[in-house]
């Protein structure tokens, strides 16, 4: 996986209904509501074209974000690790923080 292979941040949470369903987009929001405007209403050629054009990005990155939120305990449990070897709770563990750390990474790059 290339290094920024899923949408870059800051993203935005939202949940959706009473499910448990969320939506996650990135901050510059502007561009997901455009898109859910846009369909479905008399468009011009041109914003289509920008349509699909957003669509084909994002799906290409929709990989990469599965990887991320998947890896996203791992990576919290990564940067506790450090936190606690920083400030002296876990004295003598460098090389263990440092495996966790590495796993984490290479969960959320798929490798």
């Amino acid at each position: 996986m290339a290094e920024n292979e899923h949408t870059p941040g800051p993203w935005n949470v939202d949940l959706t209904d009473d499910y448990g369903t969320y939506r996650i987009h990135e901050a510059a929001r502007e561009q997901n509501e455009w898109a859910l405007e846009g369909y479905g209403q008399k468009e011009t050629d041109a914003e289509k074209a920008e349509g699909k054009r957003r669509n084909e990005i994002a799906s290409l990155h929709d990989e990469g974000n599965r990887r991320l939120i998947q890896a996203a305990p791992d990576m919290l449990r990564a940067l506790e690790a450090v936190h606690r070897w920083q400030y002296g709770e876990d004295e003598g563990n460098e090389d263990k923080v440092l495996d966790i750390m590495a796993d984490a990474i290479e969960k959320a790059r798929g490798r």
